[in-house]
């Protein structure tokens, strides 16, 4: 099964998953999408690599950085310096960017033409850079503004359109026919009373809808930033699978769509033995004022018995029969709270429904020569009887895409406790 997914900082509000799992899902292909925590691009890079990965999108603030650890890039990505997506095959890393493709396929969509309309771009970094570049290709007219403006000059020169200090940007909105902001940062920069009715606004941060329900109401005729990432994901899809997608089938895949990482749903940590699930969840719950409910102790509760005992005694069958038992009767209430499920919860597809439908699965990733120095010699009913460290390849080889299917966030759990609380409420948050 390939498994891909959506990697930035932070990324647990994107709607990738939902997006490329549904056209995964039509298209016949056993493949799985999720998101990846990380700090960095190279760490992303990194993870993904020994996660098996076949591919990536990258959003902020990744893309630029991005493109300096591929192999190979396609023509948009060596043109922008910006890479919004990653195949990995064989050992490279192949960098491509939609991102200007998907920008033109967004205005497409809602029947606007580019050709001669003034465009203010707000934005000068890798998004920014592929937007202005696949205006340009359509005969727009575009000034680039940016908080930094040597870059907007840079960009500028580079592509033969307007820029301008941002100071200037009030007066630049004011005799534009389209206004488009790829800002990620929670500052805007737009005063919504420079809008005017009739012009159209397209803000690429779709996870923040304040922006465009102001330039609703000022009369403006609103293109969802969503529809970008639709159209983007597109070329993507191709890129990923060699299949071609229709745009209405990823735009159907967010009629109904969810929100990702909510402050108040509970949170389930899966992951292998030796993760640190007890002792994050333990430390995370603290952080987040809730409390920690850990299945294993739930069931050494319910049985009057120890894990190890209960493996021996009663076997693998018992023991997943009151996993499943415990994992049905967690609560369904949307109050925050934390999950420490044992490592092969993950491995019945009716524990995974159960976990996506209440709860935000965070699957703990670490090395397995991490793993095995954080696993006590005794008390590990499936490590015992041969070689610890062939049996747990084996056990992290068999249950790969299961913590794949399961989960909606991938942390990087090598680094130490605190560290992982801290990614875990950024992304949360």
């Amino acid at each position: 099964m390939d498994i891909y997914a959506v990697t930035g900082s932070p990324v647990g509000h994107s709607f990738s998953p939902q997006l490329f799992n549904s056209a995964f899902l039509k298209s016949g292909l056993d493949c799985v999408y999720t998101r990846l925590a990380a700090d960095s691009a190279e760490e992303a890079l990194a993870i993904a690599r020994k996660i098996g990965l076949s591919g990536m999108n990258v959003t902020a603030p990744f893309k630029q950085t991005m493109a300096g650890f591929m192999d190979a890039l396609d023509p948009e990505a060596e043109e922008t310096g910006s890479v919004n997506g990653v195949v990995l095959s064989g050992g490279r890393a192949f960098g491509f960017n939609t991102d200007g493709r998907g920008v033109v396929g967004a205005f497409r969509l809602n029947g606007i033409a580019l050709r001669e309309k003034r465009v203010a771009v707000i934005g000068a970094g890798g998004a920014g850079r592929a937007a202005v570049s696949g205006l340009m290709k359509e005969a727009a007219k575009v000034t680039v503004l940016n908080r930094t403006f040597s870059e907007a000059e840079r960009l500028a020169r580079k592509y033969g359109c307007r820029c301008e200090p941002l100071g200037g940007l009030s007066a630049v909105i004011g005799r534009s026919d389209i206004v488009l902001s790829v800002v990620s940062a929670p500052d805007p920069l737009i005063n919504l009373e420079w809008l005017a009715p009739g012009q159209v606004f397209l803000d690429a941060n779709y996870r923040d809808p304040r922006q465009t329900e102001i330039a609703r109401e000022r009369g403006c005729r609103v293109i969802d930033g969503l529809d970008w990432l639709v159209a983007q994901a597109v070329p993507a899809f191709e890129y990923f699978t060699g299949r071609r997608i229709e745009p209405a089938v990823l735009t159907e895949a967010l009629a109904h769509r969810d929100s990702p990482a909510g402050r108040a749903s509970p949170i389930s940590l899966v992951g292998m033995m030796g993760a640190g699930k007890t002792t994050i969840g333990t430390l995370l719950a603290s952080a987040l004022g809730s409390d920690l409910f850990d299945t294993d102790e739930a069931i050494e509760n319910k049985t009057g018995d120890r894990i190890p005992s209960i493996f021996k005694r009663r076997g693998e069958m018992f023991f997943r029969k009151m996993e499943h038992q415990v994992i049905r009767e967690m609560g369904a209430e949307p109050s925050r709270r934390i999950y420490a499920l044992g490592g092969g919860a993950v491995t019945a597809a009716r524990n995974r429904s159960i976990l996506k439908r209440r709860s935000f699965v965070i699957w703990l990733w670490a090395d397995p020569g991490r793993l095995l120095e954080r696993i006590p010699p005794e008390g590990r009913p499936l490590l015992e009887g041969g070689d610890r460290q062939t049996a747990l390849a084996g056990l992290m080889a068999d249950r790969l895409a299961d913590y794949a299917r399961a989960s909606d966030l991938i942390v990087n759990a090598n680094r130490s406790p605190q560290d992982v609380v801290r990614k875990i409420r950024d992304e949360v948050h």
